[in-house]
C-alpha cells in the first residue's frame, strides 16, 4: 500500500511538526515562568512587610495593656463556693418493676 518513499515522508513531516511544536511552547513556558516568579517574589516580600507590621502591633498592644501575658493562652474561668441545697428537678414515672432469677438470702443458723 505504503512505498517506502510515503512513509519516510510521512516520518519527517511528523517529526518537524512535532519539533515545531515542541519549541514554540517552550519560549511561551519561559516567558511564563519568569512572570510567575517574578509575581511570587513579589507577594513573598509583600507577605513579609505584613508579617513585620502584625508583630510590631503585638508589641504595641502588650505595652498598652500594661501587662506582659499572652492574651491568646489566657483561660477565663469563674469560681463559685460549693453550697448544699435541695434538689428541685424531679420526674413522675409510672410502672412495674419485676425481678428475675431472684434469690432469698440468709444468715446461717437461721438468724438471731
Amino acid at each position: 500500500m505504503y512505498t517506502k518513499q510515503s512513509k519516510a515522508i510521512f516520518i519527517v513531516l511528523v517529526s518537524a511538526t512535532l519539533i515545531a511544536v515542541g519549541c514554540s511552547s517552550k519560549k511561551e513556558t519561559s516567558a511564563e515562568i519568569t512572570q510567575k516568579q517574578t509575581e511570587l517574589a513579589k507577594l513573598k516580600s509583600e507577605k513579609q512587610k505584613k508579617d513585620e507590621e502584625i508583630a510590631k502591633l503585638q508589641k504595641e498592644l502588650q505595652g498598652l495593656d500594661g501587662a506582659s501575658v499572652d492574651r491568646s493562652k489566657i483561660k477565663l474561668v469563674s469560681i463559685a463556693p460549693v453550697t448544699s441545697s435541695a434538689f428541685e428537678h424531679f420526674i413522675e414515672l409510672q410502672g412495674k418493676v419485676d425481678a428475675e432469677n431472684s434469690s432469698y438470702i440468709s444468715p446461717r443458723n437461721g438468724g438471731g
